[in-house]
């Protein structure tokens, strides 16, 4: 199948996306794309020419994020990377525990990284200064409780955007 899907799209199966789920754009123009058909995820490297593939570990990559000279990103828990090269590198905060983190977001206001957790129906939230790590929600439908949250986002002002999947919504905090 791989030579066919190569021979019908003209590129190598080797840098083909299987099933693309998440995308991180640094600062300085890189782009990390999740892949967990592939356990993959694609490194970008415009200004180099060239990507890599990092999968030190990863098992189905959901997303990703560039903080702090790091690669984030969330596989069931997170991982970190040098951006560069792909190589494993620990993370330098204090970290709850995740039963399925699906979402990053970062704070760059505030200096938090935002870790939805679509299992445990709330959003952790990581000081990027140290600290204890803190959480907002719980499983309901009221304001301020989740159902299944899978993505989020944050603005330039800092106001955290919530995809409430299963309660059909977009929670906005600011």
């Amino acid at each position: 199948f791989s030579r066919l899907w190569a021979w019908l799209t003209g590129t190598e199966a080797t840098h083909a996306l299987y099933r693309p789920f998440g995308v991180a754009v640094s600062s300085d123009g890189r782009v990390a794309v999740t892949d967990p058909g592939t356990r993959l995820v694609r490194l970008y490297l415009p200004k180099e020419n060239r990507h890599l593939e990092v999968n030190e570990g990863l098992t189905a990559p959901l997303a990703a994020v560039f903080v702090s000279g790091l690669l984030v990103v969330a596989d069931g828990t997170l991982h970190g990377f040098d951006p560069s090269t792909g190589e494993p590198q620990p993370l330098r905060w204090k970290l709850p525990t995740f039963t399925r983190p699906t979402g990053l977001a970062l704070d760059t206001v505030r200096e938090r990284l935002f870790v939805v957790d679509a299992a445990q129906h709330r959003v952790h939230v990581i000081s990027l200064s140290g600290g204890e790590p803190t959480t907002l929600g719980e499983r309901g439908e009221q304001q301020g409780a989740f159902n299944f949250p899978t993505h989020l986002a944050v603005d330039e002002r800092g106001h955290l955007f919530v995809a409430d999947s299963m309660n059909f919504r977009v929670q906005h905090f600011d």
